[in-house]
């Protein structure tokens, strides 16, 4: 049984390995935020108040958001999970809370911070090079809030809320959101081209790999079919010497022992007509000749047959 890993949910090994690594990516950020909302809950939002307020609700939300999405990579809608997380992402941690809760002093960071988190977490979620379109469109939506954040978070000042501070320099807080965000964007995704380029590489020789283990199991059953013929041809060989050895041991036995009993009588035979004999004799000898002649005609005959 294989070791489970919850960062390896939903992923398979027959699956593209660009997918493989932003799922197993998304995977981490889904078990990152739920590790720190659920520190957070425990030690900051105050269950005994009857009703909680709309920054209290948002972090559960986020939690179970990521439950979700973790269910839906492990049943392999790996698009729409990563689409779901980040639109619902972008909406309750950087719209939202500034339109329903106004702008107080720390909204001048949070709001950059949580853009420029989002902008990362789209590099590490989606994949340039499998889900072009979807990563585009999230990388525009939080460029765009990045670029405005100042404005969009100054549109909802709440009136006795003093952000002189900012005030005084939006443009060069602007200035400085923006060359944060470059820095951590370039960073990522000058690291994940690297990524990408390597496990091309990797997936190339991979492949190279398995067309020569391809070729090479091709040689091996052409050999082992050329070995299976060869055994064959062997067999049928070694069956023919056995038969013809029968074959020649059979004319052997009817060489030492059938032909040999004729042969010897007519050699006899001839002998004893060289003597001088009456003629009863010599018509009995020559009775006797003609019987051992049909007997060494009968033994030749048997051998053809067997021969043939």
């Amino acid at each position: 049984m294989k070791d489970f890993s919850i960062f390896r949910l939903g992923v398979t090994e027959s699956m593209d390995s660009e997918i493989r690594r932003v799922t197993i990516l998304s995977n981490g950020v889904y078990l990152a935020v739920v590790s720190l909302i659920t520190f957070y809950l425990l030690a900051f939002i105050p269950f005994d108040q009857q009703k909680l307020s709309f920054a209290d609700l948002v972090p559960p939300f986020i939690w179970v958001l990521c439950v979700v999405s973790l269910i839906l990579n492990y049943r392999k809608l790996y698009t729409l999970s990563k689409a779901l997380f980040m639109s619902a992402w972008i909406l309750f941690t950087t719209v939202l809370p500034v339109i329903i809760i106004g702008t107080h002093m720390d909204t001048y960071v949070t709001h950059p911070f949580y853009c420029i988190l989002s902008s990362v977490m789209v590099h590490l979620m989606f994949s340039y090079h499998r889900e072009r379109v979807v990563y585009i469109f999230f990388l525009i939506v939080v460029w765009t809030l990045i670029l405005l954040s100042v404005d969009f978070v100054a549109y909802f000042q709440i009136p006795d809320q003093d952000s002189t501070l900012f005030k005084n320099g939006f443009f060069k807080w602007r200035v400085i959101t923006f060359m944060f965000a470059a820095f951590f964007n370039i960073s990522i995704a000058y690291v994940l081209q690297i990524n990408h380029r390597f496990y091309a590489e990797l997936q190339k020789q991979n492949d190279t790999i398995t067309e020569q283990n391809r070729l090479l199991e091709q040689q091996r059953r052409s050999l082992e079919k050329f070995m299976a013929q060869l055994e064959d041809k062997l067999a049928t060989g070694t069956q023919m010497l056995e038969k013809q050895n029968e074959q020649l041991s059979e004319y052997s036995f009817f060489n030492s022992h059938i032909l040999r009993a004729p042969v010897s009588r007519i050699r006899g035979l001839l002998n004893l007509l060289s003597f001088t004999i009456d003629v009863a004799e010599e018509k009995k000898i020559r009775l006797l000749l003609v019987q051992s002649m049909n007997e060494l005609d009968e033994a030749i005959k048997s051998i053809n047959d067997k021969l043939q």
